[in-house]
């Protein structure tokens, strides 16, 4: 369980950015030391393919 308890449930799964602002202790070495425990990986953004351009494919009715 977050040791902060259920607050960080408010987040829903989205960034968490606006929470860390609010509770600063989360950049505190310590805190950092302990997330790369659990650290995966980064996110690729990549661009996303307008619906136009899918029209013409063949697996458009999949």
């Amino acid at each position: 369980m977050h040791p902060g308890g259920n607050t960080i449930l408010l987040a829903a799964g989205k960034d968490v950015e606006s929470f860390w602002s609010i509770y600063a202790f989360h950049y505190e070495s310590h805190v950092m030391d302990l997330l790369k425990e659990y650290y995966i990986g980064d996110l690729l953004v990549t661009p996303r393919i307008p619906q136009s351009d899918l029209s013409h494919s063949t697996h458009r009715n999949d």
